[in-house]
């Protein structure tokens, strides 16, 4: 094993860290810091330290790679934060909206079976329904799959 110097980091506060810079929950923000140390652990730039659990010592390798990536990459975190704050804000609003819409869908078939004379006007309203909300789940599909991207990228930055 390389020897070991130099700073100490603790878990909880990457974690409280990585809410605050990504604006993560708390559970996203566990598994963003524990697959990174787990990552980090494996090359040997970090180290637990005996005793202290949830302490960490960062090899010197490690400490010059920050920063390097500190100085580098300064101007792009800001554009990673903003990028993923504006997609969890359409990923909110798309789902908000897929609920209303799976309301809309179980108040047409609930009014079909009341009103089976409207069977040809409720039947096109469901199927119409139904398209957008196939729509919007594509689109919240897509979303949350580049907000899942650009936070893997974010985490390569750090």
């Amino acid at each position: 094993m390389r020897n070991v110097e130099g700073t100490e980091v603790a878990r909880k506060e990457l974690v409280k860290r990585s809410e605050q810079m990504f604006l993560l929950g708390k559970k996203q923000a566990q598994n963003f810091v524990d697959r990174n140390i787990n990552k980090l652990q494996m090359q040997e730039l970090l180290v637990p330290i005996e005793g202290n659990r949830g302490v960490y010592s960062m090899s010197f390798a490690l400490q010059e790679l920050l920063e390097t990536a500190r100085e580098g990459e300064k101007r792009s975190l800001p554009r990673i934060e903003q990028t993923t704050f504006f997609l969890q804000q359409e990923e909110s609003k798309a789902g908000a909206e897929l609920q209303m819409l799976v309301a809309e869908i179980e108040a047409y078939q609930d009014l079909l079976a009341k009103f089976p004379s409207s069977l040809e006007v409720i039947n096109q309203l469901l199927l119409e329904a139904r398209e957008k909300s196939t729509a919007l789940y594509g689109k919240l599909n897509a979303v949350k799959k580049v907000i899942r991207l650009t936070e893997q990228e974010s985490c390569e930055l750090c």
